[in-house]
Order: C-alpha cells, then sequence, then structure tokens
C-alpha cells in the first residue's frame, strides 16, 4: 500500500522535531478572533495534530499551556516512540501520542471533538484519498467553534519547483527514498550540481533563459535546504500542490468553511493603479476568487489556511476595517531599526516605534490601537504590504526580559526540556520556544543555559568557559581562511566567551526564555 511506503520512507529520514509558530494555538485562536469567531480558550483547548512525528510542535505548546491536552497522530512507529520516550524523559503528561492511520482517525475517536486542529507538513505530501480523509476528519472532529490549520503547497509557485523536483526523481530513480533516502539525495544532488553547470554556460538565447530562469533561482538556494526536507520535499512519490480554489472548494466538500491565511496578507489596496482595483472588482467578485488571483500574481507557493465549519461562516468579517481586535495581542517577528527610519512618511510609524520598543514582547491591540489614532487595520495593512513587517497577533502576551543575575532566570518551566536536548537521548528535537518557535540549540550550549539561573553574571559564565579551557587545556577554536586556529591564550579566550555568551543570552531573550525573579 502506499501508505506503507510513505510510513517507511519517514522512517528512513526523519525529520528534525521542530515547532511551527504558524501552528501555536495562540495565533491561531488570535487569527480565529480578528476574523470574528469564538473559538475556545488556548488554556482549556483540546488540540489534535495530524502527522505529529516525534511531537515537536507540541512540547513547547503543552509547556506553555498546562491545562489543555495535546493528542497527535502520526504513521511513523519510529516517530511515535521517540516522542513517547522524550515526552517521559521530559516529564510532560498532558500530551498523548498515537501511531494511527489519518484514515482511520475519525472512527478512532468517534464522538471526541477537538478545539484547534493541526496538520502542518502533511496535506501535500499524502495521496488524494488521504487528502480528502484530512479534511473529512476536520469536519466531523472539530468542537462548534473550533479551527483547523492546514498547510500545503500550492500553485502556481510550486509549478516552477516542480521542474527541479521532477529532474531531482528522474536523475536518482535507479535509487529506492524508502530503503536509502540519504544516497538518492547526493545523487539527486549531484544532477543538480550538473545542471547548474550548464546554465553558467554561455546562452544567448532569450527565450530559453526566460524558460529557465526560475529553475535557476530554485537551484540558487536548494543546496542550504534542510536534507530531510529535500528528502520528502523532493524525492517522495507523494507531493500534490493544489490552487487554493480547489483546496477551498474541497474544504467546503467536507462541511468546512476557509477562515484565514496564517501568513498571507491580500488586499485590493496593493494594487497601486485604480484602473487595476476597478477591473479587479469587476473580474474577481469573491473573496475566494480575489485571494487566487493575488496568488497568480505573486507566484504563491505556500499556504497556512486556516478553516472552521461551515455554520460558522456567516459570522466571519471578511473586511479589514472589521477586524476584532480587542483583547488581543500585537507583535513584531524580528526587530530592525532600519524600520524607524523607513516609515518616517507613514501612518504606521509610531505603531512600528511602538512595537520595536515591545520586542520580543507584545502590545495589547487596544494599545496599539490607540497608538494608531483609532486606525489600527489600516496600519497592521500598511505594515504588512507595505513596509513589509513580519508580524503577529497572539492570545496572550509576552514580556522582553533580558538574563541579569539576581533579577531574571532561564524559564523553570523548560528545565526538563533543556536537560532532555543536551542528554545522549536526543536524536532529532531541538529547542521548541515558548512562541512556539525553534532554536537550534547546541548541546555544548546547555551548560551555560543552565548557568543562567539567576545566580550567575554572564562574567561568571564566561570566567567559568575560560577556567574549563585552562584547566583541561583544551583550548576554543576560530575558523579564519578556511583553517582551524586555536585561540590559546587567556586574554583571547576570554574575549572568545565574551562573544558567545552574550550572543547566546541575546538570541535566548528573543526567545522569551527568561523569566523574572519574583
Amino acid at each position: 500500500m502506499i501508505n506503507d511506503a510513505i510510513a517507511k520512507s519517514y522512517e528512513a529520514a526523519n525529520y528534525a522535531s521542530h515547532a511551527y509558530e504558524q501552528s501555536f494555538i495562540a495565533n491561531l485562536h488570535a487569527r480565529a478572533r480578528l476574523r470574528g469567531l469564538n473559538p475556545k480558550a488556548p488554556n482549556s483547548a483540546k488540540v489534535l495534530e495530524i502527522g505529529c512525528a516525534s511531537g515537536g510542535n507540541l512540547i513547547a505548546q503543552a509547556l506553555v499551556f498546562k491545562d489543555a491536552q495535546f493528542t497527535g497522530i502520526d504513521l511513523s512507529k519510529a516517530q511515535i516512540k521517540n516522542g513517547k520516550t522524550a515526552l517521559k524523559k521530559i516529564g510532560i503528561k498532558n500530551i498523548d501520542l498515537l501511531c494511527l492511520d489519518i484514515c482511520d482517525a475519525t472512527a478512532h475517536f468517534g464522538s471526541q471533538k477537538f478545539d484547534y486542529i493541526i496538520a502542518h507538513g502533511v496535506y501535500s505530501w499524502v495521496p488524494p484519498f488521504v487528502q480528502k480523509a484530512i479534511l473529512e476528519l476536520c469536519g466531523k472532529l472539530l468542537s462548534k467553534d473550533g479551527v483547523a490549520m492546514i498547510s500545503y503547497n500550492v500553485y502556481p509557485g510550486w509549478k516552477f519547483k516542480e521542474i527541479t523536483r521532477d529532474f531531482m526523481r528522474f536523475a536518482s530513480s535507479d535509487v529506492s527514498v524508502e530503503d536509502e533516502p540519504e544516497r538518492k539525495l547526493d545523487v539527486a544532488l549531484g544532477a543538480l550540481a550538473f545542471e547548474q553547470a550548464f546554465y553558467r554556460t554561455d546562452l544567448t538565447n532569450d527565450s530559453y533563459q526566460l524558460v529557465t530562469r526560475q529553475a535557476k533561482a530554485a537551484l540558487g538556494t536548494i543546496s542550504h535546504l534542510p536534507r530531510h526536507y529535500l528528502i520528502h520535499d523532493y524525492l517522495e512519490l507523494c507531493n500534490y500542490p493544489a490552487y487554493f480554489c480547489d483546496f477551498v472548494a474541497d474544504g467546503e466538500d467536507a462541511g468546512l468553511a476557509y477562515v484565514d491565511d496564517m501568513q498571507l496578507c491580500f488586499d485590493t489596496k496593493v494594487l497601486a493603479h485604480e484602473a487595476l482595483r476597478q477591473y479587479e472588482k469587476a473580474s474577481f467578485a469573491s473573496r475566494v476568487q480575489k485571494e487566487q488571483m493575488h496568488d497568480f500574481l505573486n507566484a504563491t507557493a505556500f499556504r497556512h489556511s486556516l478553516l472552521t465549519l461551515k455554520e460558522n461562516e456567516s459570522a466571519l468579517k471578511l473586511e479589514y476595517k472589521d477586524l476584532e481586535f480587542s483583547g488581543l495581542f500585537i507583535g513584531i517577528k524580528a526587530k530592525s531599526q532600519s524600520l524607524k527610519e523607513r516609515s518616517k512618511n507613514y501612518a504606521s510609524h509610531d505603531l512600528i516605534c511602538a512595537l520595536l520598543d515591545a520586542y520580543p514582547g507584545t502590545i495589547s491591540c487596544d494599545e496599539a490601537n490607540g497608538i494608531a489614532g483609532g486606525r489600527l487595520a489600516e496600519c497592521v495593512f500598511e505594515l504588512i504590504s507595505k513596509l513589509d513587517v513580519a508580524i503577529y497577533f497572539s492570545s496572550v502576551p509576552f514580556n522582553a526580559i533580558k538574563y541579569e543575575a539576581g533579577k531574571s532566570r532561564i524559564r523553570a518551566d523548560y528545565l526538563g526540556f533543556l536537560r532532555f536536548l543536551a542528554s545522549p537521548e536526543n536524536k532529532n528535537f531541538v529547542l521548541c520556544t515558548p512562541k512556539n518557535g525553534f532554536y537550534a540549540l547546541h548541546k555544548n550550549d546547555c551548560e551555560a543555559v543552565f548557568m543562567m539561573d539567576g545566580t550567575h553574571s554572564k562574567a561568571d559564565i564566561v570566567a567559568h568557559f575560560v577556567e574549563l579551557c585552562q584547566k583541561n587545556n583544551a583550548p576554543p577554536s576560530r575558523i579564519i581562511d578556511g583553517k582551524k586556529v586555536l585561540i590559546e591564550s587567556k586574554k583571547e579566550q576570554e574575549a572568545y566567551f565574551d562573544e558567545a555568551i552574550s550572543t547566546l543570552i541575546s538570541d535566548l531573550e528573543a526567545q522569551c526564555m527568561f523569566e523574572s525573579i519574583s
């Protein structure tokens, strides 16, 4: 069976167990609230993740929302086994992982209902009959006010990528992705290197250059992507992108209605000229048609669509001016001081300054609306569409807490998780952060993190590592001009560790990994 082949390939090449902020239930709750829905508050919610791998996308959520109950299902026995081992070591009790075929899930759960259903990185990578089962599951297992987030590859953006995928699969067709995924990828990447060398030759045919432009652009970035992602996105048997309008229609057949997208922001205002806006208004009447039109114009390749039961559709707020901001929180995903300068002539300038000051924390939407002069919806649209600012809405606040001995410490509820990350038992987990993002914390960094307990200053931590180097005669090293150079003098070691520990603390601050000492 095809499902057996999919399970075998995922066990042969496990995904790193990550968290994904687009599936954070505080963000799903906020986005649904913005659109006029009233899903259950995250802290007491029942959550189902379809295709949970080892549960990495649920760990941080379970730590943040301790009274919520999380269930994850996956076809891979190895992934579920790894996840259960990790949860036991960490001490998390509000996650249940099950090895279960998606097609059997609706019958398995029976009359149970879930307030949030998450299917990230699954829908496009299963055959059509399983895609249908995912949508039907959502239609039958969502609670009355529940929402589901499904991510998937979309056309037309994936049309260009399919050229690369098809070539990679053709070039490595003699190697089985189920039995030798790593070797298959090496063969495919070798073929891409050959293709790149061909494109570097002097091709003067303009029309030919146009045809290959997107393929060449993909070749320039694909080698930097994680190997497990390349194996499953470019070499797996199943990768079925869909047009957005077809996905919505399939959802409607399962009793679901489209709510919003967790990342994209489309509106007629992005069209610069009145003639274009009038043409769009006359030619694309529905919201779905408009968004599909924008996908064509922007070559959209991926979506995170939020769905609810069809019976809730009449409650949706479809216009930006009608969005429900009250009681929610807003933040920016990354800090850039150039934003202050770039936004000087925009209505959203004061809001930008407030969000930068709050980073990595949030401010309430009520406060933000006051700063925006009662025009928060317009300013939000301006931030996204004109200033290209990545913002998010959350139903829970986050505070900016810097590390300072005697005043703050690493979050106590994360200590079990951090101990597991540092242990030999950890094979494929990374640090999943309170905002449900992920951070590549090296095992060697964990010793420094454990010292950030509020009793050690940064200087104490630096001195500790310098002392270890001196005592064990094990100097750190840098790569200079491709060569490994040992840092042997104490003064240089102090400078090296001061920089390293400062960077680590700054990164953890940005991930909201510290709490105040009361």
